[in-house]
């Protein structure tokens, strides 16, 4: 569907003047808003794309994306993908995370196609690091300070001046903690530093500490200190340095008084939990993509203001329905810029936003729509900047079956790269020579396909990495268990039950265990099955979504299933606001009678109202029949008294409002099928006089001309409808 914005902004500059320059000036201004509205049009699944061009002169490029639709999502973007001082442009970027793999869902390995990508926060031309906090695919990256804009693994957008979020890192057997005292910087004396794969290929860390590096089973969100992201301690590394960061695992960094700590609490297979607990327990819980910014210019819907000198701008808005990427051109003569107060109005009149924030603006404003620039960047090129935010489109899981777990393989191509995760964009380890021998390690993204190659996790004499498949041959089987049936991913509603399921083959009796984000079930009220092939979840609930996979162990040892993602329960369809009956006053016949209806619910939601149980037809006298909203014309107390009903259809079941009676005013009062003497009795009972209103509910249907008293007016009314006893009367009296 598109739709046109025709309404002016701001007026033509010089048509303050008064008299006819005045009048003609308005008028060419309302002409030139008029006619450079264009219509919105599909970039990618849920995402729409507009330009508008106005008469200040401005040229805006907005790009919106649906909050509902399930096939997209927002990400944040990094420079040369390390937060230590990186610049790249926006299309670069763009590039970078296209068909790399995120963790959107609640599992790793659903891919990016990025159709619209914008600059991120303001940044240090200096160092080239942001100046405010980053989260990327769910990894708390960097962290905040003042205003600063979020999306949530559960499709909510915010903006809110940031919480801390420093690290808490929880030794699992002990239960003891250990605090952070920073993220992804440099790390000080008597200090206890956490890094994660999105500063840099490396720690850059001298050799005078402690790093411990730990392989994660998910990102470390903000979580609870209840509810940690879990490792496994991998390797133990004293005064060595500059440890090379996996994209799925962290590097815990001590030095002095908080080394001394962490030696004493980690050893080699010791599982450790993370946490980035924030001040705020929503909105930033479980936040999957957010960046620093600048100021708030838009707040529920009331414009807030703030720099107002023009320049080039870019902001992220949003209402209920969309989220909004929005670029301003600048320091041109075709496109001025904006103040604060400009911008907030754009938003709110032009794109109906009820919040935004802006974002590094100037020469950094770029806007990329499917790999192309859209606007003109002040500097006459893109400027190479710190991060971005994108729209994404995800794409679906791919893994392949080439090789088992203790595979031995060799490689086919000379100077093949091992990199620190399965993506080009990816850090290389080593560069491998020819026919060198490896293994294949167990791991539940084995096969996984990113930028255009399949990936698989290999030990070469010590040193692990990620290799392209196409540059690998087997050479032996690892005689490992392998997997007829992997697990298959799960979107249920809420309250439904769930089973996950693998088909496992090995040597001798197997023996089963599902793991939830990395951690072993056990069998309770509601989870069953942890130790056969096939696991159930009943009633499913919020706390249930999360990575599954199922570790198969045989008599030459173990081998993990991939993993397969239990999406957040999908919303049951739920009425939230029931028609109401039309009884009190009735409704006159010949008037127009409207019932409402509201609900919530998955996905699209469909209407179909009904009468007296039977499906209504679409016609001139029955309006929005498929809508929300009927209304019913010309009521006929021959047709349309009875009961009306919606019934409600969306992704997770069919529901049906109360019954709302139309009760139309008629003559008839005792409903016998005539207007005769026992009618009038009741008209006569019911008689107040001119002006004085109806006190007694019995008396209410006797107000035939629809005013609030029962005087002269209703009895010529009544008399026109007079028939004999046990003689049908004209439904049309009293028209």
């Amino acid at each position: 569907m598109t739709t046109e914005r025709k309404t002016c902004l701001t007026p033509c500059r010089g048509a303050v003047c008064g008299g006819v320059l005045s009048a003609i000036l308005l008028v060419g201004c309302m002409l030139a808003c008029a006619s450079t509205a264009s219509a919105w049009t599909a970039v990618g699944p849920g995402i729409e794309y507009q330009e508008f061009t106005l008469p200040d002169p401005n040229n805006v490029f907005v790009a919106r994306m649906e909050r509902r639709n399930p096939a997209v999502t927002i990400e944040s973007s990094i420079g040369q993908g390390r937060l230590s001082g990186g610049t790249e442009t926006v299309r670069s970027q763009a590039s970078r995370y296209e068909d790399a793999i995120g963790y959107w869902g609640y599992d790793w390995g659903r891919r990016n196609d990025v159709i619209v990508a914008i600059n991120g926060d303001f940044w240090n031309t200096s160092t080239g690091v942001p100046l405010g906090g980053q989260i990327h695919s769910g990894w708390v990256a960097k962290t905040f300070s003042g205003a600063s804009f979020g999306w949530s693994m559960n499709r909510n957008p915010f903006i809110q001046n940031a919480p801390t979020l420093l690290p808490r890192v929880r030794y699992m057997a002990s239960g003891s903690t250990q605090y952070c005292n920073g993220l992804n910087r440099s790390r000080g004396t008597n200090e206890l530093v956490l890094y994660t794969p999105q500063y840099d290929s490396t720690t850059k860390t001298d050799n005078t500490g402690v790093e411990v590096l730990v392989e994660m089973t998910r990102p470390t969100l903000v979580l609870p200190d209840t509810g940690p992201a879990v490792g496994r301690v991998r390797q133990i590394r004293s005064n060595l340095g500059s440890t090379p960061i996996p994209f799925d695992h962290v590097v815990l960094s001590a030095t002095g008084t908080a080394a001394t700590t962490l030696l004493s609490r980690v050893s080699i297979g010791a599982e450790v939990g993370i946490s980035c607990q924030s001040g705020y327990s929503e909105p930033w819980m479980r936040t999957y993509a957010g960046v620093g910014a600048g100021e708030w210019f838009l707040m529920s819907g009331v414009v807030v203001g703030g720099q107002e000198v023009l320049h080039p701008r870019t902001a992220i808005a949003y209402n209920t329905d969309h989220v909004f990427f929005v670029v301003v051109d600048g320091r041109s003569s075709v496109s001025i810029g904006m103040t604060m107060t400009q911008l907030g109005n754009f938003c709110k009149d032009y794109l109906g936003a009820t919040f935004g924030i802006n974002q590094d603006g100037g020469g950094s404003s770029t806007m990329v729509v499917n790999g192309v620039v859209k606007n003109d960047p002040s500097d006459g090129r893109e400027r190479a900047v710190a991060n971005g935010m994108m729209m994404v489109a995800i794409q679906p899981k791919i893994q392949s079956t080439t090789f088992g777990v203790n595979d031995l393989i060799k490689v086919t191509t000379a100077n093949t790269n091992l990199r620190l995760g399965p993506g080009t964009h990816f850090s290389s380890l080593i560069s491998l020579a020819k026919d060198a021998q490896g293994t294949v390690l167990d791991h539940s993204l084995r096969g996984i396909f990113a930028k255009g190659y399949s990936w698989w996790k290999c030990d070469f004499a010590g040193t692990t990495g990620w290799v392209a498949e196409n540059n690998l041959a087997l050479v032996s089987s690892g005689g490992y268990p392998t997997f007829m049936q992997h697990p298959s991913e799960q979107n249920p509603c809420l309250g439904d039950t769930v089973n996950f399921s693998v088909s496992a083959d090995g040597t001798g009796p197997l023996a089963y265990q599902w793991q939830k984000d990395g951690v072993n079930l056990a069998d309770s009220e509601r989870v069953s099955g942890v130790s056969t092939p096939t696991l159930t979840i009943s009633n499913v609930g919020m706390s249930d979504m999360g990575s599954f996979r199922c570790i198969v162990t045989d008599s030459v040892g173990s081998a993990s299933s991939y993993s397969a993602a239990l999406f957040p329960p999908r919303a049951l369809t739920t009425v939230l606001q029931h028609p109401e009956p039309l009884d009190a006053p009735p409704v006159p016949h010949g008037l127009n009678a409207t019932f409402v209806v509201a609900a919530s619910g998955d996905g699209a939601i469909t209407y179909q109202w009904q009468h007296d149980g039977v499906d209504l037809s679409e016609d001139s006298r029955h309006l929005g029949v498929t809508s929300p909203t009927l209304t019913i014309t010309q009521v006929n107390a021959a047709y349309d008294d009875g009961a009306y009903r919606c019934r409600v259809t969306a992704g997770c079941g069919t529901v049906y409002s109360n019954d709302a009676r139309l009760n139309i005013v008629k003559p008839d009062f005792d409903e016998d099928g005539d207007v005769d003497a026992r009618d009038f009795g009741h008209l006569q009972v019911c008689m107040t006089g001119l002006a004085v209103p109806v006190q007694d509910p019995d008396c209410m249907d006797a107000r035939l001309d629809a005013d609030s008293d029962v005087d002269q007016a209703d009895v010529a009314k009544f008399m026109n409808c007079l028939s004999a006893q046990d003689q049908p009367y004209d439904v049309t009296c009293l028209d």
